[in-house]
């Protein structure tokens, strides 16, 4: 399972194609600090292999990983798509005080669809980590996980969810407690007790190759610490600022 591939490289990390309209209240023009690049990710769980890909992920706006285009060695019944991004130096952003969102979608029929349609956003802070991951069926219930370091749920039932439409998903840190919101409806507040740190990589994507993000920020409040639009001009780049 990703779960296990989650162990494995969390040290080293340092259909049809969906086309949209941009949102256009995910991302505002700014000025930035530093700047760094999404990869896509695709491990071969089967030969605990990883494929990288620094471009040829983002078009028409959105990232999205082509099933076309995934290596002939891994299993499509295995397969998982990620999107990478490591924290430019200079960065410093305090997790447990800011919130993550990203606009998304994940078809559960066409080309690259895989159940259990799964969705999953891993952030990576100095400390500790944070595992949200659903999926779309009930009878892959054991496999969903909401945790904040050692706490937290695994197979919780309000975490079967698909994202069939777009949806903007959102995790709010506050007071030690881990809030998790689909288009402003909250669905599973997890309380912890130690300190995630300072943000170091982020990890999102999918089951399957049938999803695409169409922006990701992390802000607190008015202020963005980060943004990506996948647009046009800076289709890889993540802008940041502390």
């Amino acid at each position: 399972m990703i779960r296990k591939k989650l162990a494995l490289i969390a040290p080293v990390l340092a259909v049809a194609f969906f086309s949209c309209s941009k949102d256009p209240i995910g991302v505002t023009p700014h000025t930035s600090s530093a700047t760094s690049n999404w990869r896509a990710f695709l491990p071969n769980e089967q030969t605990n292999t990883e494929h990288w890909f620094d471009s040829g992920f983002v078009s028409n706006d959105v990232a999205h990983f082509d099933y076309t285009n995934v290596p002939g060695d891994i299993d499509p019944s295995y397969l998982h798509t990620g999107f990478v991004n490591v924290v430019p130096g200079g960065i410093t952003i305090k997790v447990d005080s800011v919130t993550f969102t990203e606009r998304v979608i994940v078809p559960t029929s066409g080309q690259g669809a895989v159940a259990a349609y799964d969705f999953f956003l891993y952030v990576f802070g100095t400390n500790d980590s944070i595992v949200l991951r659903t999926v779309g069926t009930s009878e892959k219930v054991l496999s969903n996980q909401f945790t904040v370091g050692s706490a937290g749920v695994i197979g919780d039932a309000s975490l079967v969810k698909t994202f069939n439409q777009w949806a903007t998903v959102k995790l709010a840190m506050t007071a030690h407690q881990a809030s998790f919101y689909i288009n402003d409806q909250l669905v599973k507040t997890v309380p912890y007790t130690r300190s995630i740190g300072t943000l170091k990589r982020i990890w999102t994507g999918f089951k399957g190759s049938s999803g695409s993000i169409d922006w990701i920020t992390v802000s607190y409040g008015t202020k963005q610490y980060m943004s990506s639009n996948f647009d046009l001009y800076n289709p890889y780049t993540a802008f940041w600022n502390n």
